[in-house]
């Protein structure tokens, strides 16, 4: 009797230790009854961060989800990843709570909206609508051999109502035991058609989290090309270094605006840009397509947003083909509109949005005979995972010889960089960033370190050591910078960019200008970047603008680096504050 009892309790106590959420039986929420049907569904949802109540202690179990709500939920689910693509939904204000959740949604296929312009985000979901968007979320994240295992158990009967486009869904969420009968007076009724309760919704969601799934292999930038676009994203920088200025770029920027003109490109500015990039255009394309689904904020903390876009004037022989890469690969945006001053207009409020306002506008004009304009659009927001709680004043050494006073920003951290002529750390950004300092030793500048650097030796550099502590001081700092970049692609080997069949006959590129704006300061880090290309039908004669390189003395450089693969977003010099 004693070892029953014995054999009892232990089943009890593993029983309890793989199940948390049911263990624990409560909610914050006063209107969950304890041992009611969806408590353990509220509770766990809840615990995980993944539902939260219409107030600290109210759920409303008998009310309605929306759409935004269950996308939202979703978003939650998979990690809180940022979409490099806005959700082109009119009734979407980019500023809404829901919006970025809308944008994953919509660039995932797991929503398509109630038509091609609307989301109708505050629309009550459906127990079929809820059903159609998890399995679509399971497509995503899922191999499809243990989503398609569930259909087979018990079929949707075909004369059940639901709507044609949520029956496969439906079949799925039966099979599984996601969505369960109602009882009524006629029996038990899988009432597709009917809205879903926040109850039922959480309880589907349940379920659903409890299927066994195998993930999908997550997609990674490709090794082999990191150490290649680190020297691509050193060699532009060192080539818009100003004398005198503080520089502050985005070279990943302007990466993806050179590949989407890449896509187009023939004859010697083909070969020039696969001499820069070390690839064809198809496996540059390829490449940062991959790594654009690596850049998003993995844990939904603060804002990284990379976008594209393709401004086409409306009459223009524009390569159909060249066009469908760029939108289908890179994600670029598409607008035919007549090249006037509304156009320009819509362009510069396109960048407004896309960097948050820090970049109001890329374009004073529009020229004449333009046939379309490439645009990147970059930014970055996000808080310290340990911020300061003030700075202290200290001089700081100015390359010119002036010393002047400085808000400094201390701090103690754990990654420590060096190499045979600097010395640096790291500070981590909630999520997978960093900002990486590095100063030169004496007597060494910035360009001049730069200049000995390649993208192997720079993530070699930036990948640091473990100390147990380092204590480091840094200015708070904004800055902003401007380029005309067809004064730089020639000092990195782009002298021809006129040959260009791939988009039109006889095109050329005319203008190329980038932007960037950086703001450090105690909570974070906001930064943010623009790159534009234009592309023109007539040639106009040009001059190369044939410029020797600069070394510039500045005390020290900065970047934003992605923590996976140790690629710079943003580099940065400041010579003085």
């Amino acid at each position: 009797m004693k070892k029953r009892i014995l054999s009892l309790l232990l089943a009890l106590s593993l029983l309890l230790s793989l199940t948390p959420a049911l263990a624990a039986g409560k909610t914050p929420f006063a209107d969950v009854p304890a041992g009611v049907w969806y408590e353990d569904a509220a509770a766990y949802l809840n615990e995980q961060g993944y539902v939260s109540g219409v107030s600290s202690t109210a759920f409303d179990p008998d009310g309605s989800m929306t759409r935004a709500m269950v996308v939202t939920i979703l978003h939650r689910m998979g990690g809180g990843v940022l979409s490099a693509a806005p959700s082109g939904f009119a009734d979407v204000p980019h500023d809404a709570w829901y919006a970025k959740a809308v944008e994953w949604a919509a660039a995932n296929n797991i929503t398509n909206g109630v038509d091609a312009a609307h989301f109708n985000p505050n629309g009550v979901v459906t127990r079929e609508m809820l059903s159609t968007l998890l399995w679509r979320y399971a497509a995503l994240r899922y191999e499809d051999e243990y989503i398609g295992r569930y259909k087979a158990r018990l079929a949707f009967h075909e004369d059940d109502p639901v709507s044609s486009w949520a029956r496969e869904a439906m079949r799925l969420s039966v099979g599984s035991g996601v969505v369960r009968g109602r009882e009524t007076a006629d029996g038990t009724v899988w009432a597709a058609l009917e809205t879903c309760t926040r109850a039922e919704a959480v309880t589907m969601l349940y379920r659903f989290l409890k299927l066994e799934f195998t993930e999908k292999e997550p997609v990674t930038a490709p090794e082999l090309d990191a150490d290649q676009l680190a020297d691509v994203s050193l060699r532009l920088f060192r080539a818009m270094e100003k004398p005198g200025e503080n520089t502050v770029a985005s070279p990943l920027s302007i990466i993806y605006a050179l590949a989407m003109l890449n896509n187009g490109a023939s004859g010697e500015t083909k070969a020039q840009l696969e001499a820069l990039f070390g690839c064809d255009a198809e496996t540059l394309t390829d490449t940062l397509a991959a790594y654009a689904d690596t850049l998003p904020n993995q844990n939904g903390k603060g804002a990284i947003r990379l976008a594209n876009a393709m401004w086409i004037r409306e009459d223009a022989p524009v390569s159909e083909e060249f066009v469908r890469v760029n939108r289908e690969l890179l994600s670029a945006e598409v607008f035919r509109r007549g090249f006037g001053p509304d156009t320009l207009r819509e362009l510069n409020d396109w960048v407004s949005r896309k960097t948050d306002g820090m970049i109001p506008s890329i374009l004073s004009e529009l020229p004449k005979d333009a046939l379309l304009v490439l645009l990147n659009a970059l930014l970055f927001k996000c808080n310290w995972t340990e911020g300061y709680t003030g700075t202290v004043e200290m001089p700081f050494h100015a390359a010119s010889g002036e010393t002047k006073s400085a808000d400094m920003l201390k701090s103690t951290e754990k990654v420590y960089l060096h190499d045979a002529n600097a010395v640096g750390f790291r500070k981590p950004f909630e999520g997978h960033y960093d900002f990486a300092v590095i100063v030169p030793n004496e007597g060494v500048t910035p360009a001049a370190y730069l200049a000995g650097l390649d993208g192997a030796s720079l993530r070699a550099l930036l990948r640091g050591e473990v100390y147990d502590a380092v204590y480091t001081a840094m200015p708070k700092f904004k800055q902003n910078f401007e380029s005309d970049l067809m004064s730089v692609f020639p000092r990195i080997g782009l002298t021809n960019l006129r040959q260009l069949a791939g988009i039109a006959p006889g095109a050329f590129v005319s203008d190329a200008i980038h932007k960037a704006v950086i703001d450090v300061n105690e909570e974070g880090v906001s930064a943010a970047a623009v790159t534009a290309i234009v592309v023109t039908k007539t040639a106009v004669p040009t001059q190369p603008d044939r410029v020797a390189t600069v070394t510039a003395d500045r005390p020290y450089i900065y970047m934003i680096v992605d923590r996976n693969t140790n690629l710079p977003l943003f580099i940065g010099v400041n010579e003085s504050i």
